[in-house]
């Protein structure tokens, strides 16, 4: 993924392709500072839509692993799906 590239490209495999192939992907996205927040929301936001346990506990992971590299609005937001993604 270079710079420029937008997220949407790599969300296109969301729901298509298992989330433990993609998460990596997703995870390091997240975290980088070359990517405007709004991109990170929409990645949070697609996982939310994807709304399976599995997404929830992906999260779970994430923000126990990268929660104080992630920017606050993005917690919030990972927070919020973890939350209203059912068991």
């Amino acid at each position: 993924l270079v710079a420029q590239d937008p997220p949407p490209g790599l969300l296109g495999y969301l729901g298509k392709t298992p989330l433990q192939s993609l998460g990596p992907a997703l995870g390091e996205v997240l975290q980088r500072k070359d990517i405007s927040e709004r991109d990170k929301l929409m990645i949070v936001s697609r996982l939310q839509d994807v709304g399976t346990p599995e997404v929830k506990n992906y999260l779970g992971d994430l923000m126990h692993m990268s929660g104080e590299k992630l920017p606050a609005p993005v917690s919030r937001a990972i927070v919020q799906a973890m939350q209203e993604i059912v068991d």
